[in-house]
């Protein structure tokens, strides 16, 4: 199940792709995914005040969310951007706390061995690092846990 929301700008939760299907924003996908392992997609959105670097600023929020636990898989990759490799961080897989997906099988144990088997997916041909007149240019650290 995917949220769908449109405001009164015409901004929609979707896209439309170049064969002409309509599909949803990445970020709508992953906060249907979230609020499914909380069991929580009735949540109502309340407007509420932030501060971010400095500025105050009005946005809407979730409630009733606070204390709710979830599990998540992730999965680590090599990302190449502006002549730097870094690591990402990417969700493959939203669980409630005990480990149940969405359909309340136990994937726990299969997440863990399905992570640790690839714990880092390394970039595939991987543009030379431009020397900055150091030895060795960039590198990245990575560790070989799973994100648990």
């Amino acid at each position: 199940m995917v949220l769908k929301i449109s405001d009164e700008k015409g901004n929609k939760t979707t896209y439309t792709s170049k064969q002409g299907k309509e599909l949803p924003l990445p970020g709508v996908i992953s906060m249907s995914k979230f609020l499914t392992a909380i069991d929580s997609l009735t949540a109502n959105g309340i407007e509420g005040e932030v501060e971010h670097f400095g500025t105050k600023m009005t946005v809407l929020a979730f409630d009733g969310l606070q204390g709710k636990k979830l599990k998540v898989g992730l999965n680590q990759y090599e990302n190449f951007y502006n002549g730097e490799m870094s690591i990402r961080n990417d969700i493959k897989y939203w669980m409630d706390e005990v480990g149940k997906n969405s359909k309340g099988e136990d994937i726990s144990e299969k997440v863990i061995a399905k992570l640790e088997e690839n714990p880092l997916k390394k970039l595939k041909n991987a543009p030379p690092v431009a020397n900055t007149g150091t030895n060795g240019g960039s590198e990245a650290s990575t560790t070989a846990e799973s994100g648990w």
